[in-house]
C-alpha cells in the first residue's frame, strides 16, 4: 500500500483533468488518499464543491440512515401510476429477437405492486411471442422465462439486493439528500429519475 507521501507525489504528477475525474468518482479511495486528493484540489484552486463530494462519498451511511432511506422509498408514490405507494424494487427480464438480432433486457424498477404486475405480464407476453426468433433468442427466452418464474418466490430478497446496491452505489447522493430540507421529496425525485433511466436501458447491450 502506498504511503501518504507517495500518494501526494503521485497526485502532483496528475493534470487537472485527471484530478477532477478522481474527485468526481472518489468511491473506494483509501483513508490515506482522501486527504491527499482534497489537498490537491485546494492547491490547484479547483472547484471546492468537489471537496464536499469526496467527503460525502467516503462517509458510509450507517444502518439507521439506510433504514430511513428504505422507509422513504417504500412510502413514496409510484412514478408510473402516480397513485400507489408501498413501493418495492423489482427485476424484469424480457427478450425480443429476430433473425439477426437479440434484445435481451434486464431492468430494475422501484414501483408499486399493481404496476409491477402490468409490466411483468407485458414483458411475459412480449417474450413468449417475440423472443424465440433467433438461435440466441431461443436460449435467452428460456433463461428469461425461468428467471421470471423463480423471481416470483424471491420478491423480498430481490428488493433488498437492489435497494442495498442502489444505496451503496449512490452513497454520496443519498447522504446529501438526507441533509436536505425535504429528503422525502428528494428521494421521490431520485426514484423517478432512476426508473426513467432503467426503462430506457438495456443492461445486456
Amino acid at each position: 500500500m502506498l504511503t501518504k507521501e507517495e500518494i501526494r507525489a503521485s497526485y502532483k504528477n496528475f493534470d487537472d483533468n485527471k484530478i477532477l475525474k478522481l474527485a468526481q468518482n472518489p468511491k473506494g479511495l483509501t483513508k490515506e488518499a482522501i486527504p491527499a486528493l482534497i489537498e490537491e484540489v485546494r492547491l490547484r484552486n479547483l472547484d471546492t464543491s468537489f471537496i464536499e463530494w469526496i467527503q460525502l462519498e467516503n462517509n458510509p451511511l450507517n444502518q439507521l440512515e439506510k433504514d430511513s432511506i428504505f422507509s422513504n422509498i417504500k412510502n413514496s408514490k409510484c412514478s408510473i401510476c402516480k397513485t400507489n405507494s408501498d413501493l418495492k424494487a423489482y427485476e424484469f427480464h424480457s427478450v425480443i429477437s429476430g433473425v439477426i438480432f437479440c434484445d435481451d433486457t434486464l431492468q430494475h424498477l422501484i414501483i408499486c405492486e399493481k404496476c409491477n404486475k402490468k409490466i411483468r405480464w407485458k414483458n411475459f407476453f412480449n417474450t413468449i411471442l417475440l423472443g424465440w426468433w433467433s438461435r440466441k433468442g431461443f436460449i435467452a427466452t428460456i433463461t428469461a422465462l425461468l428467471t421470471e418464474f423463480f423471481n416470483l418466490f424471491l420478491v423480498k430478497r430481490i428488493n433488498d439486493r437492489i435497494l442495498n446496491t442502489l444505496i451503496e452505489e449512490n452513497n454520496g447522493t443519498f447522504r446529501k439528500i438526507l441533509s436536505s430540507e425535504n429528503p422525502k421529496q428528494q428521494i421521490q425525485n431520485f426514484i423517478e429519475n432512476n426508473n426513467v433511466r432503467n426503462l430506457n436501458k438495456n443492461e445486456y447491450e
